[in-house]
């Protein structure tokens, strides 16, 4: 069983998780040595910041649209709702609405 308390796994874990981001890295222009070297620092953060717990992350579409939405949230004032509609390819409203919905969620996030 591979509980928090008895896990040997997480070494190939992390290898595969630097090893995807050396290569996404890489896909953007890094080059090999520094990619590794960001791919490791990456690696680390992020167990700095989600060690020791479980995370759930969606695939595809569900990830790509919450991340719309927030970017939609964070822009929205800095840029017109139109101007945010019209690059989304979405209306007016929904665009209030996502802004709505993002900043329900990130109170509920303080709040806790």
């Amino acid at each position: 069983m591979n509980t928090p308390a008895n896990n040997t796994a997480w070494p190939e874990t992390l290898l595969a998780i630097s090893d995807h981001f050396a290569a996404f890295f890489q896909r953007y222009g890094m080059p090999s040595a520094k990619s590794q070297e960001m791919a490791e620092a990456a690696a680390i953060e992020l167990s700095e910041v989600f060690g020791g717990i479980q995370v759930y992350l969606p695939r595809g579409d569900a990830i790509r649209r919450e991340l719309r939405d927030i970017s939609i949230a964070r822009r929205l004032g800095a840029e017109s709702c139109q101007s945010l509609a019209m690059e989304y390819k979405l209306s007016q409203k929904q665009i209030w609405e996502i802004t709505r919905k993002q900043r329900e969620k990130h109170r509920r996030h303080f709040q806790e």
